[in-house]
C-alpha cells in the first residue's frame, strides 16, 4: 500500500473499470468493497448486467500497458486463455475490408459476369483489390475515412460512397504518409 488516505472505499459496478478502480484505490485505502448486482461466476460466463459480454473485446497498446502496470502478468494470463495479441485495429480493418469484396465488385458491375444478369459491363480493373488495401491503410490513419467504412460495412452506405472524391483523396493522402521513406 502506497499510503492510505482512507479507511473504506467502495467501488459500485464489478465491470472492468470497477475491478481497475478498486485495484486503484487499493492503493490509498485500508479497505476497498466491490459492490455488484450480478452474482460473479465462476467460470468465464455471459452475466446478466453485461450485455456487451458477448461482443469481441480488444485493448488498445496504451491501456493494455496501464493494465500491465496496475496488475503484472495481466498480458500473460489473457494470452495463455487464449486472448490474441497484436495490432488489433489493423486485423480488424483487414477482415472488414476482405468481407466487403464481394459487396464491393457487386456494386461496381461484377455481378454482370454471372450467368442470367444482363446489362452494360463495367470493365474489369485490378483497382479494387490495391483500393481496399489503400483503404485499410488509411482507416487505420484517418478517424474520416474509418468512419467512412464503418458507415458502408454497418449498411448504411453503398461501398461507392468509399469512391466520393473526399474520401478517395483522404485514401491517397494517408497511404502516400504510410509509405516507407527511401533512405
Amino acid at each position: 500500500m502506497v499510503g492510505t488516505t482512507g479507511e473504506h472505499a467502495l467501488v459500485l459496478g464489478g465491470s472492468i473499470a470497477g475491478l481497475l478502480a478498486a485495484r486503484v484505490l487499493a492503493d490509498h485505502y485500508a479497505t476497498v468493497t466491490i459492490v455488484e448486482r450480478d452474482r460473479l461466476p465462476s467460470t468465464a460466463t455471459q452475466r446478466r448486467g453485461v450485455p456487451q459480454g458477448q461482443h469481441v473485446h480488444a485493448m488498445l497498446p496504451g491501456g493494455l500497458q496501464i493494465v500491465e502496470g496496475l496488475l503484472p502478468g495481466f498480458t500473460a494470463q489473457v494470452t495463455a486463455a487464449g486472448g490474441l495479441t497484436g495490432d488489433i485495429l489493423a486485423n480488424v480493418l483487414q477482415a472488414v475490408a476482405h468481407a466487403l469484396e464481394a459487396p464491393w465488385r457487386l456494386a461496381v458491375g461484377a455481378d454482370l459476369a454471372l450467368p442470367g444478369i444482363s446489362g452494360p459491363a463495367l470493365p474489369d480493373s485490378p483497382l479494387t483489390p490495391d483500393y481496399l488495401r489503400r483503404l485499410q491503410v488509411a482507416a487505420t490513419e484517418d478517424a474520416g475515412v474509418a468512419a467512412a467504412l464503418v458507415r458502408v460495412t454497418s449498411l448504411i452506405d453503398p461501398p461507392p460512397a468509399l469512391l466520393r472524391p473526399e474520401i478517395a483523396e483522404r485514401v491517397e493522402r494517408a497511404t502516400v504518409a504510410a509509405a516507407p521513406r527511401p533512405r
